[in-house]
């Protein structure tokens, strides 16, 4: 099975994006750590304002990954810098790999994004 990362690079790359994942390893803990504590991959396209951060995860864990995002206050500093964050939950559909995308969006200090 690939994983929801791959899936989500994958997809990203098709749309334009550069994508590149940014949670990494931490061998002396054993655990992996993501950007911010909960961005797995960042994505911009010239074509559009702000980076994109992306935390995947499959389809039955977006609520729960998101719980997590609202409560995290570095989050806020990065939706007031000009940039989006969103959920990405993967799942089969019909035989073929599909992604449910979920924008977490402080709508006081920023619309939601076009793409």
């Amino acid at each position: 099975m690939r994983s929801p990362t791959e899936i989500s690079l994958k997809h990203l790359r098709s749309k334009g994006y550069t994508a590149e994942v940014v949670e990494h390893w931490v061998p002396v803990a054993h655990v992996r750590r993501d950007f911010i504590g909960i961005i797995d991959i960042l994505a911009f396209k010239p074509s559009e304002f702000g980076v994109l951060g992306i935390q995947c995860t499959s389809k039955s864990n977006i609520s729960a990954r998101l719980k997590k995002a609202s409560f995290n206050k570095k989050l806020l500093s990065w939706l007031k810098a000009g940039n989006f964050f969103e959920v990405w939950g993967t799942y089969k559909n019909k035989g073929r790999w599909d992604i449910e995308k979920r924008e977490l969006v402080k709508k006081k200090y920023l619309p939601k994004r076009k793409g």
